[in-house]
């Protein structure tokens, strides 16, 4: 009898420890699964639109937050936009960063998020509206998270168009949803690694960034849900973004491929006549490079000296239709003569390397005679700087002609200035200057 009852016992114990159990995992399964579903449903509820200025300038509303992304362009496209709340800028060069824009668009209370080599360029009004965020920070804004992703040509070298660590790309991120805005870069390990990314705008105009074949590559490789293709102006006129859609779907078709207009609807019109829209002209051999420096007795001026090198090559391009300019000359300072040999040892010892000099897709009014103020990309000792120089010149058909000029401090550029004793010596401040042929 009492067998039988440790028996019903035992028996009652293994069936309320079974349906506690099956309670157990009931509710933990219930748990799990709402929390996927709100998961979900949290970033369904984010709302992200896109709305594209130009090549790589665009306006984002992010969960109603409104984003600015390198805003460069005439101030007449800003009219009548909402209000940037923040403003992301991601690199030096001039379509990327135009002052003139970013202060038109910048309102009281805009954030501006840039790195430091960007707010180096800024006036003191907006830097005390900005924020320097260096590659992997990250902040939080407006309940946004923000994280600064490396941008930098591949192979890394000290004289490349973008180095690693002075630009910015971004990861913005709410509620779950990840948008990544990779600018001015190459397919780098950082961007293939990329993980959750929902959205995505990759550039592709050689030989800035990448091609779009390796563009496309990279993108099947970190595997976004959707992509932008954006900022594909190069030297050869518009990226073909239909071969970068045929190239992500057929290797991936799950990833949503949206092409949008980027660039003025006459120039999609033209596309596969660039050609007749650019003009290309190489850097004929009258060309010349100088520099200009004030000698100093016990730190007092005395007289000017002036080294000229007609070592320079390179090419240049005009774009008719967009009205813009790119310039890319190579100079080298071992040629440099200023009639001193000591002083121009001297000289070429401090450079490694050669000078760079590079303007990106500058706008101007083109007309048979030109003057203007251009951001110029500077680089010596891989050292980048952007200098706004006095350009005139003229525009022919078979030829271009120009003469531009700007003062730099050697010492941002690693050059000491020759000195005997502190008694002779000359000033650290020097004036670039060029005169640049071109057919």
């Amino acid at each position: 009898m009492f067998s039988n009852y440790y028996l019903n016992l035992r028996i009652m114990k293994k069936i309320i420890l079974g349906v506690v159990s099956i309670i157990v995992l009931f509710v933990a399964f219930t748990l799990i699964n709402q929390e996927t579903e709100n998961e979900i449903n949290n970033q369904q509820k984010v709302s992200f639109n896109v709305e594209p200025v130009s090549h790589a300038s665009a306006i984002f509303t992010f969960d109603g937050v409104v984003i600015y992304n390198d805003p460069v362009g005439e101030l007449a496209t800003f009219e009548n936009k909402e209000d940037a709340e923040i403003i992301l800028l991601s690199d030096v060069h001039g379509d990327h960063l135009n002052i003139e824009t970013l202060q038109y668009v910048t309102k009281p209370g805009t954030i501006i998020i840039a790195p430091q080599a960007v707010i180096e360029e800024l006036t003191p009004e907006l830097i005390s509206q900005t924020i320097t965020l260096s590659n992997n920070e990250i902040i939080n804004e407006l309940g946004i998270s923000i994280t600064a992703t490396p941008m930098y040509n591949l192979p890394e070298s000290e004289d490349s168009r973008h180095t690693k660590g002075r630009g910015n790309g971004y990861i913005l991120e709410k509620d779950g949803l990840r948008v990544y805005i990779a600018g001015d870069t190459a397919d780098t390990p950082e961007m293939r690694s990329l993980e959750n990314i929902d959205i995505a705008f990759v550039p592709m105009n050689l030989p800035y960034t990448m091609s779009v074949e390796t563009a496309a590559d990279a993108v099947l490789d970190f595997s976004p849900k959707k992509v932008y293709p954006y900022h594909y102006r190069g030297q050869n006129g518009l990226g073909d973004v239909n071969e970068f859609k045929r190239i992500v779907n057929e290797g991936n078709s799950e990833i949503e491929v949206v092409l949008l207009n980027w660039y003025p609807e006459t120039v999609m019109e033209m596309e596969n006549e660039v050609s007749t829209i650019n003009n290309s002209y190489v850097i004929s051999s009258n060309s010349s490079v100088s520099y200009t420096v004030q000698k100093e007795f016990l730190s007092r001026p005395t007289e000017p000296v002036t080294g000229t090198t007609g070592d320079v090559s390179g090419e240049l391009m005009i774009n008719r239709e967009l009205e813009s300019i790119s310039i890319n000359a190579v100079i080298s300072p071992q040629t440099l003569d200023s009639g001193s040999g000591a002083r121009d040892n001297h000289v070429r010892d401090e450079f490694v390397g050669d000078i760079l000099v590079q303007v990106d897709n500058f706008g101007f009014e083109i007309s048979e005679q030109i003057s203007f103020v251009a951001p110029v990309n500077l680089t010596m000792n891989g050292i980048t700087k952007t200098l706004d120089f006095d350009i005139q010149g003229s525009i022919l058909e078979e030829e271009v002609s120009f003469k531009g000029s700007s003062n730099i401090n050697m010492l941002d550029f690693n050059i000491d200035p020759p000195s005997t004793l502190g008694i002779y010596g000359v000033n650290e401040i020097a004036e670039i200057s060029f005169d640049l042929f071109a057919n």
